[in-house]
């Protein structure tokens, strides 16, 4: 269950989307493209004038646009890491429990049962680790894909103020900070234009999820 403090960075990321970036669809917790992850909010512009002109203004008039709320290190670590730093990670994983391993043999012929209780548990939690990051790789994370597969025309980051610097975060990913309930942006986000099927999918299942009637589809 999210905690107070996510909710509330989500809460402050909704009014951030309708009232600074004039998104006149926001929603929580709405299914990408994608159903195997929820975006935490998304604002959709949706200007109704815009069916009747050109391409190009069809697709500015119906952005959308994803926020992802981290409240800890260790929760963007979950969705943010890049294969690199999943392999490097599974890899150095994978040394350790091979070593506790060979010490655990060594050790099996004369054991110490306090010593050997402790390298037991440490190697159950090395290797649920080592599973945890093997499946990761295998599936992508959730920024990964979001940024890779262009799910939305913008991606930003709402954190509490001083979390992390926002030069260590996804290029693609625009960071905004919360300070004492005031949102500034620490660094813009990398416009993705999202394949307008897309876009057409997300705005659908947020017009579900704040219980609107959907508009027309664009190209329907």
């Amino acid at each position: 269950m999210p905690s107070a403090a996510h909710e509330h960075l989500v809460d402050l990321a909704l009014a951030w989307l309708a009232r600074e970036r004039g998104c006149s669809l926001v929603a929580r917790e709405v299914h990408a493209a994608i159903p195997r992850w929820r975006i935490d909010a998304v604002g959709v512009h949706i200007d109704a004038a815009s069916d009747t002109l050109w391409p190009g203004a069809i697709d500015e008039a119906r952005r959308v646009l994803f926020v992802e709320a981290k409240v800890s290190v260790a929760d963007l670590r979950r969705d943010l890491d890049d294969p690199a730093s999943l392999s490097r990670r599974h890899r150095d994983v994978s040394v350790a429990r091979a070593g506790l391993n060979r010490s655990l043999a060594v050790a099996a012929d004369q054991p110490d049962a306090a010593a050997l209780w402790r390298d037991n548990a440490i190697d159950d939690l090395l290797t649920r680790r080592e599973r945890v990051l093997r499946g990761r790789l295998a599936h992508g994370t959730k920024c990964a894909w979001l940024s890779r597969y262009r799910m939305a025309d913008e991606l930003w980051l709402i954190l509490p103020g001083g979390l992390i610097d926002a030069r260590r975060l996804p290029r693609a990913w625009g960071v905004l900070e919360s300070r004492d309930g005031d949102v500034r942006i620490a660094r813009d986000a990398t416009p993705l234009a999202c394949p307008q099927p897309r876009r057409d999918a997300v705005r659908r299942a947020a017009t579900r999820r704040a219980g609107r009637r959907p508009a027309r589809d664009i190209n329907g």
